[in-house]
């Protein structure tokens, strides 16, 4: 075998090296060149790899981006080897690579004759995993932000027009097969094209992130607060009848005009907003709801905003 010194590599650290020599003494370095599988996904592997030199590529799909690069010093099919299963990924070298392979007989020669080569190898295969495991959190992470962004409007932080259409359906389907009450209200900031007209778009902007702030502190753990679109927003009040409904929303419409808005050192502005209310009687559907306070809203701002009005089916 070429003269390395194996105990520079963590498989064999602090192993002796008559102990090395005499077991891998028949072993040689194998040089494999670029695009070789060492270990192929689906097929049984039945040996271990040690990368002396290059670099091997790991993927769980070989038509996806590799998961993760392997170099020098580092071991390649001990999982699969140890486990006597079919591997779960594909090794291939990315360049040439010089290598030596540890069939199964040595490894378990070694396991029983050197306890600190047990260990070393435990050690390799706990990192592997607490590698695997961090992947796993950051991918849960990241899955967990696509999905909350998803859902959710970038400026405002209330949930946007797509959560809406998807939830609000099974939301009012839950109170009707329980018979509770459920009301919608129909928010929109009075005269906004003026604010961003006079103040710039970064002044309407604040304007709608502080109403969106204001109608999340004042609705209650059940309801849902969205940007319905543009200057727009929504709120949905389940188990809540048309009294209650009001009350919330004359709090709503109370809070937002007594709001001294600074958007700039000593500059202040004012805003109101028109409320459209419409609930549920027994047969409407979310896009009932949501029509019923539509026209609410418009009768409200028509009639001199800075008003509530509940559709009773006669305007």
């Amino acid at each position: 075998m070429e003269a390395i010194d194996l105990t520079a590599f963590d498989l064999f650290k602090n192993v002796p090296l008559e102990l090395i020599n005499e077991i891998m003494s028949e072993h040689s370095v194998y040089t494999i060149p670029a695009g070789q599988h060492l270990v192929k996904r689906d097929f049984k592997n039945s040996a271990l790899y040690l990368l002396l030199e290059g670099e091997v590529e790991i993927y769980l799909d070989e038509k996806d981006k590799p998961l993760k690069i392997i170099s020098a010093g580092d071991i390649i099919g001990e999982i699969s080897m140890l486990d006597q299963q079919s591997a779960t990924a594909s090794a291939i070298s990315l360049c040439e690579c010089r290598i030596i392979i540890i069939n199964e007989e040595l490894i378990w020669e070694l396991v029983e004759k050197s306890h600190l080569f047990t260990i070393n190898l435990l050690h390799i295969i706990t990192n592997r995993f607490r590698g695997v495991n961090s992947q796993v959190i950051s991918s849960i992470q990241k899955q967990r932000l696509f999905e909350h962004k998803a859902i959710v409007d970038d400026l405002t932080k209330l949930y946007n027009r797509g959560w809406l259409n998807e939830n609000f359906p099974l939301l009012l389907e839950r109170c009707k097969k329980d018979m509770y009450p459920f009301s919608y209200f129909m928010i929109d900031i009075d005269h906004f094209k003026k604010i961003n007209d006079t103040y710039g778009h970064q002044v309407g902007d604040f304007v709608l992130q502080l109403t969106g702030e204001i109608l999340n502190n004042l609705s209650r753990a059940m309801d849902y607060v969205v940007r319905y679109g543009g200057e727009e927003m929504a709120m949905l009040l389940p188990n809540t009848n048309v009294e209650d409904a009001l009350g919330i929303a004359e709090r709503v419409r109370h809070t937002i005009e007594k709001k001294v808005i600074i958007y700039e050192p000593g500059k202040t502005l004012s805003i109101t907003v028109s409320i459209g209310v419409s609930t549920l009687t027994r047969f409407e559907t979310s896009a009932d709801l949501i029509k019923s306070a539509d026209e609410a809203l418009y009768y409200a701002k028509v009639h001199g905003r800075n008003q509530i009005k509940f559709n009773d089916g006669k305007l």
